[in-house]
């Protein structure tokens, strides 16, 4: 479900920004299915593709395409497909 990488690649929109290495991990869910998670660091999750409900602090929100939520550091909180195809979610943690 979930690949954690480090990203290194100048291309890469978080190292340019940053210009230093940052964490990022890839979440693959299937249709109705959730996962309920937290980081170390604060992240940003990104909606690559598909129909995705997070919840965070008991607020539920629908996430677009592209759309950035930034996640305070060791809150938990929980991504569920809510659509009929696979949703894929893009997490960034930058070390401070």
């Amino acid at each position: 479900r979930c690949h954690g990488q480090g990203c290194k690649d100048t291309d890469n929109k978080c190292f340019r920004r940053h210009q230093r290495r940052c964490e990022m991990a890839k979440i693959i869910l299937q249709r109705d299915e959730e996962f309920e998670h937290f980081h170390s660091l604060e992240s940003k999750t990104i909606l690559l593709e598909g129909d995705v409900e997070l919840s965070c602090k008991g607020d539920i929100q629908k996430l677009r395409v592209n759309m950035e939520v930034v996640i305070p550091a060791k809150i938990a909180h929980t991504v569920k497909n809510v659509g009929n195809c696979q949703a894929v979610i893009e997490c960034q943690h930058v070390p401070r």
